[in-house]
């Protein structure tokens, strides 16, 4: 590609013996620079245990650490069907206060449900923890917000809670993978309005960069 320039300077035609080598070296030692000064944060096994003598050491005191959990605690987290447990509430709320206090904070704000035509409204949610049976427990207080849009884009959300999410409102889903703690990225859409074309991948490789451990995957699509 070339491009024609207005500037009458005149421009060089030839680089000084050993340009290309020095930009080189300096780009390596640049890497190696960074790479000597990366942070590089443990696995999530060689992780210790922490407990709550280990939290008051320190320096975390005077506060109850009742909600912790149950002791000792484990500091390498949950995985699996475990981790997807945490995120369901023993006691969640009442579905019909928070469908009330969401109503009144849309009708605010002036959100109201989409028309289907004109201007496509997105939201982004980092839905913590969702789950099908959250999603049945505040399933008015989901579709209320939700028919205010015509696409979504979730994270920390599960395959099946976005796929009850997507159901609530007669909308289509797309999720990653989930990763070990059971949560995932992924969009529900309005097939009125969208028509999805192509191909779904999930980015694997992306779920473990910069040493840092058990990511979420990407999810990508490709037309």
């Amino acid at each position: 590609m070339s491009q024609k320039s207005n500037n009458p300077r005149r421009c060089r035609k030839t680089v000084p013996p050993g340009a290309l080598a020095r930009i080189i070296e300096a780009e390596l030692a640049y890497t190696r620079e960074v790479n000597a000064h990366r942070v590089v944060y443990p696995r999530r096994d060689q992780l210790t245990r922490l407990t709550p003598d280990k939290i008051r050491s320190l320096g975390f005191v005077g506060h109850s650490l009742e909600h912790l959990g149950v002791e000792p605690m484990d500091g390498r987290g949950e995985s699996g069907e475990q981790g997807r447990e945490r995120c369901i509430d023993e006691q969640l709320p009442d579905p019909d206060a928070v469908e009330a206090d969401t109503v009144a904070a849309l009708a605010k704000a002036g959100v109201t449900p989409v028309t289907g035509t004109g201007n496509v409204v997105s939201l982004h949610w980092d839905i913590e923890c969702v789950t099908e049976e959250k999603v049945r427990h505040f399933a008015r207080a989901y579709r209320a917000i939700f028919q205010c849009c015509d696409v979504a884009y979730l994270t920390a959300t599960s395959r099946t809670g976005i796929e009850a999410l997507a159901n609530l409102l007669g909308y289509r889903w797309l999720c990653s993978t989930e990763h070990s703690p059971g949560t995932a990225v992924g969009l529900v859409y309005n097939p009125a309005r969208f028509q999805f074309i192509g191909t779904q991948e999930a980015w694997d490789a992306m779920a473990e960069v910069e040493g840092i451990p058990d990511l979420r995957s990407v999810l990508a699509l490709r037309s």
